[in-house]
């Protein structure tokens, strides 16, 4: 189900509990519904999005790579400053109150840095449960980008 049919049936009293991306649990709030866990309570730095590329891609393409992950540290570090022009995007793209998405945004703990071990961690996990199917060295794969 899609985020925007989940907070409906909540608020519908159709779902009785449900994990929500951001900037839904301040949606949710705001129509009278309660957090009762925030994931980084549970998984602390825990990733919210990923840069994701094939091996091959990367050994081709180190260049825009590094301009992709240099204009995504710019772009955070540009909301972080000044968030009232996400909000006003994030808020007509979501139909959401400007309200909610300065809360989303404000609740979101932005990290653009490449942490080598943290990688690695989500990488063997990910061999592990199968699905990848090769185990990546993921300190090379940060140099390199």
């Amino acid at each position: 189900m899609q985020p925007q049919e989940i907070l409906t049936g909540l608020v519908g009293g159709y779902i009785d509990v449900a994990i929500l991306p951001e900037p839904y649990p301040e949606v949710a709030e705001s129509k009278g519904l309660m957090i009762l866990l925030l994931s980084s309570e549970v998984w602390p730095d825990m990733p919210g999005s990923y840069l994701f590329t094939t091996v091959d891609y990367l050994e081709k393409n180190r260049d825009v790579l590094r301009i992709i992950a240099d204009l995504v540290g710019e772009m955070v570090d540009e909301v972080e400053e000044d968030p009232s022009k996400a909000v006003e995007t994030l808020s007509k793209w979501l139909d959401i109150s400007g309200d909610d998405a300065l809360r989303a945004i404000q609740r979101i703990q932005w990290n653009t840095s490449l942490d080598g071990d943290q990688i690695q961690a989500y990488i063997d996990f990910a061999y592990s449960k199968r699905v990848i199917k090769e185990r990546y060295n993921a300190t090379l794969l940060v140099e390199s980008v």
